[in-house]
């Protein structure tokens, strides 16, 4: 991944972006919900699931799987604004956290490309609501944790009236935002400047 600011200077990560996040005994090494038709709630994706049914938004979506837009989708509404959120979760290359830019490296690439959902946010339901087909749910009775189609097709009819938000985030339990090497903030520097000029948010990485 090449990413560079415009004025050729290197990006270091802010960590003011960063959210330091208690995993508990969840093991750092797992990172499907769902693998093979089997739910493994004793998971990242599983546990950060739980963490965000704890919230106020509208509609959690399991889009993990080949062509997903991102590992976990979640969206709210009000008078004013729609906003979606679209979670990037990646499992440590060992049982501790630590610097493993490799790890970063792979999460970051998909955290870049899924900003491209900024500008089509009719695409981005679209894809979603086909991704709720049962050829397409991977062995899941549903993708929706909340939610359900009706309310995506609501958020899909507000669009015209509404802004919309997209915010990227990086969920990587293996990664101890403590003790981040300048490699590992080289890469996500420049992650996340390349996410603001999309979105007009920060990347948001939720470490440990």
């Amino acid at each position: 991944m090449h990413l560079q600011r415009s004025d050729g200077q290197a990006t270091l990560f802010d960590k003011t972006h960063g959210v330091p996040f208690i995993w508990g005994d969840t093991p750092l090494t797992v990172e499907l919900k769902w693998k093979g038709g089997v739910q493994r709630r004793s998971s990242i994706q599983g546990f950060w699931i739980e963490h965000l049914l704890t919230g106020d938004s509208q509609v959690i979506m399991d889009d993990d799987d080949a062509n997903e837009s991102a590992d976990v989708v979640e969206f709210f509404f009000d008078e004013l604004e729609i906003t979606c959120r679209l979670y990037h979760c990646k499992y440590a290359g060992g049982d501790e956290p630590g610097l493993r830019v490799s790890d970063v490296q792979v999460v970051c690439a998909q955290a870049v490309r899924s900003a491209k959902w900024a500008d089509a946010p009719l695409a981005l339901i679209n894809h979603l609501q086909l991704r709720e087909d049962s050829s397409r749910r991977g062995g899941r009775p549903t993708r929706f944790e909340k939610g359900g189609l009706q309310l995506l097709s609501m958020i899909k009819r507000l669009l015209p009236h509404r802004r919309f938000n997209l915010q990227i985030y990086v969920v990587q339990p293996g990664l101890a935002l403590s003790d981040i090497d300048r490699n590992v903030s080289l890469v996500l520097g420049a992650s996340d400047n390349f996410v603001q000029e999309l979105t007009g948010y920060p990347l948001t990485v939720v470490g440990s």
